[in-house]
Parts: structure tokens; sequence; C-alpha cells
């Protein structure tokens, strides 16, 4: 009974009404402070996230960064439903930046999946980032024990695919940003095909300027996706306390415009010689339309820049 628990909560998380479930986690976030922003990064992204929501942001990466993030799907459900995501990004000087990262999802006894990607970012223009990414994509059925399907066709499936990103800076106050995912559609199926559709966001950010010793910007984000003809919707915020190093966010997912989930999340930077060294996310969803209730899910975040 646990395990077919988990087999729903996986096809209700990654699947959304669509036919195809596979590797679509990052619609509900695979990284912490994106997801406490409700997903809305697009626009906004400007760190090693990049990877993962616009390869465009990569660009502007001025340090070397790495990520670590390990979120906790639903902990009524001990571990039995996880996922993991590490990345890094090295700027070279005037050539861009590189980056590079690894997602994996994990049902216990039942799935996994697992994504690479390898990037590239620059500065096209005085206001204008790009990005691509080649992604390899893999998953793999693990409840294969005497079943004759498997044994005939396997229980695995791989192939490879890239993404498209762009970020646009207006006076460090007004931001926009594509990102077109799964260029090629790869086919993931065993044996039909099982495409992986191509997703195309699209986001706004707008960074209002405060005057405070305490709180010095507040951005608003929005991202606006379709794939699969299902419209996406994510909007947030995020409120900076740089006087305590302390960042608060919070936002909303919706689907076909139908509230689905609500998120919160707050970071911390621990500094070093006055620079910001260490930085540790959290970020909370809490879903509104699942059919089992049990209740949120949690993101935790490690990163570093040096």
């Amino acid at each position: 009974m646990k395990k077919l628990i988990i087999l729903a909560i996986l096809i209700a998380l990654c699947s959304a009404g669509s036919a195809n479930a596979a590797f679509k986690l990052n619609d509900y976030g695979l990284a912490a402070r994106p997801l406490g922003m409700g997903g809305a990064f697009t626009a906004v992204s400007d760190d090693i996230n990049g990877l993962l929501w616009n390869t465009g942001g990569l660009g502007l990466i001025t340090k070397k960064e790495f990520t670590a993030t390990y979120v906790n799907l639903y902990p009524q459900m001990s571990d039995a439903l996880s996922a993991n995501f590490v990345g890094y990004a090295q700027p070279v000087y005037g050539i861009g930046t590189f980056a590079a990262g690894w997602m994996s999802l994990i049902a216990r006894d039942l799935y996994s999946e697992n994504m690479a990607v390898v990037s590239y970012s620059r500065k096209v223009l005085p206001m204008l980032s790009a990005g691509v990414s080649f992604k390899y994509l893999s998953h793999t059925y693990l409840m294969t024990a005497n079943n004759a399907f498997f044994q005939q066709y396997g229980n695995t499936k791989s192939n490879f695919t890239l993404d498209l990103g762009m970020k646009l800076n207006y006076l460090n106050r007004l931001y926009a940003g594509i990102m077109i995912s799964n260029l090629t559609q790869p086919d993931i199926g065993l044996y039909n095909k099982d495409i992986v559709p191509l997703d195309l966001r699209l986001g706004a950010a707008y960074k209002l300027g405060i005057n405070s010793s305490i709180i010095q910007s507040l951005t608003a984000a929005a991202d606006f996706n379709v794939r699969d003809s299902i419209n996406y919707l994510n909007m947030g915020v995020e409120l900076p306390f740089e006087i305590i190093n302390l960042q608060v966010r919070g936002g909303l997912n919706m689907i076909d415009f139908k509230l689905m989930n609500l998120t919160c999340g707050a970071g911390y930077n621990f500094r070093f010689l006055n620079k910001n060294f260490i930085k540790l996310d959290y970020a909370f969803l809490f879903p509104l339309q699942m059919d089992v209730q049990i209740g949120g899910s949690h993101r935790l975040s490690l990163g570093l820049n040096f």
C-alpha cells in the first residue's frame, strides 16, 4: 500500500495532468531559492540555479559557485521519495561562464531519473546575456522482478537534448527572461514513444529600491510557462535584509490558472573576511490540490561562493 501511495504522489507531482510524467520535477523546484519565490526565477536568474531555470543568467556570475540541494518530498513518507541537485559554475574573464550539474529523483524501489547538464553562457550585449545547455536524461523503472515487459524491453532509457536561455537587464531594475527547454523533444520510451515535450518559459521581474537602513530592495517576479498545451503561472517575491544577511521569500504556483501550491522560504549568508562565502537556503511547498493529504515538502540548499 505504501508503494502505491508513493507512486500516486510521484505521478501527481510530475505529470500535472500531462501524459508524460518524466523530467518535470523542476516545476515544483529543485533548488530552495527559486522554490521559495514560487518558482518565478526565469528573469531573476543570477546564480548557479540558472542551470535549471535560465542558462542566460549564468553569464552574469562573477565568482565561482557551488550548490548542493536535498529535497525531502513529504517527510510523512520517510525517505521514500527524494531528489538531489548539485551544480558548479566557473566564470572565465572575457570568455563567459561554464557550468555543470546533476539532478536525481528517487522513488525508492519503484523509479529513478537522472539528468546531467553542461552549460555555457556569456554577455552578448551590455544588457543581454545568453546561454546554452546540453543535457543527458536517463530514467529507470526499479519494480521489474518477474515482469515480462521489462525483461523484453529493458527497464531504462536515456537520450540527449538541449536548452536555450536569455536574460535582459534594464538599469538593474527591470529584468526579462526566456528559457526554451528540451529543444529536440527526445524520446525516452521503452517501447512506445514517450516524448519529453518542448518547454517554453517566459519571465519578468522588477527590483524596487527601498530607502531604509534595514531593507534596500524588494524583488517581485512572475513566470509564464507553456508545455503540452498546459499553462503554468508562478509568482513570487524576495525581500533581503542586508544588515543581517537574511533573505525572506514567498510565492505561489498555478496550473491552468488554478491555484496549486503556496511556497515560502529564507536564506542566510555566512560572511568570511567581509564577503559572502557560504549561503544556506530553505524552502517549503504546501500543495493545495493533492488527493492524498500528506502535508508539504522541504528543500535545503547549501551554496559556496569563492
